[in-house]
């Protein structure tokens, strides 16, 4: 009653058809898994989709449900990926997470630094410039102390009101300040050995000063006017 001969060699022959299997030339279903024309699936049968739990078809797409999905060319993992033997888990938000160290990535002693931070690091470690030198633009100064020129008890050096300026001392009594115009000098002077030097027209050396016609001698305690 069938048009289909079984042989030795085989049990279905080329007179054999769909229909024969009870499949006809439509979707047939073994165990849940669907057998069509163009795709092979578990579910709704839409690739990429939720509903579908396995899914590949005859252009090349393939995917499990929503989280793996390649299309022929590109390869798409959506969720959690965790790496068997390895204590990094590569979530959807970041590549790396808590668990990782500088070192899980190659970086060694790598800090994510700011500008202020990495300036101050580098000048707190100690400093060697060997050349270019450290150049300041208007409003610029490097000072220790005094929070501005001639302010406090310490060092300024920089650019205050269109003048490069220099102070150093208490700021009050005991100084050395250059406003861009008069060099001052406030407090006690001592003066050590001079071996050779000139003020206002007087001549220094270690024991005399002396103007063309008077001489100061401390060796000898003596005045010597003229001749």
């Amino acid at each position: 009653g069938s048009s289909t001969t079984l042989t030795e060699t085989n049990t279905l022959n080329a007179n054999t058809v769909g229909s024969d299997l009870g499949g006809g030339y439509g979707d047939s279903s073994i165990g849940g898994l669907t057998l069509a024309s163009t795709k092979i699936y578990i579910g709704t049968g839409t690739v990429n989709n939720t509903n579908t739990a396995f899914y590949v078809d005859n252009s090349g797409n393939m995917s499990l449900k929503d989280k793996l999905y390649w299309n022929g060319t590109t390869l798409a993992i959506t969720g959690d990926l965790k790496i068997t033997g390895s204590s990094t888990t590569l979530t959807e938000t970041n590549t790396l997470n808590a668990n990782t160290t500088a070192t899980n990535v190659g970086l060694g002693s790598v800090q994510d630094l700011d500008a202020q931070n990495q300036a101050q690091t580098g000048l707190i470690a100690g400093t060697t410039i060997t050349g270019g030198g450290i150049t300041l633009s208007s409003g610029g100064s490097i000072k220790g102390g005094q929070s501005a020129y001639n302010n406090g008890s310490g060092f300024f050096l920089g650019y205050e009101s269109s003048q490069y300026k220099f102070s150093i001392g208490d700021g009050s009594s005991n100084k050395l300040t250059w406003d861009g115009t008069t060099l001052t000098v406030a407090g006690s002077i001592t003066v050590g050995d001079i071996e050779d030097g000139e003020v206002g027209g007087w001549e220094i050396d270690s024991s005399t000063i002396s103007s063309d016609n008077i001489t100061l001698d401390s060796t000898n305690n003596r005045i010597l006017i003229s001749d």
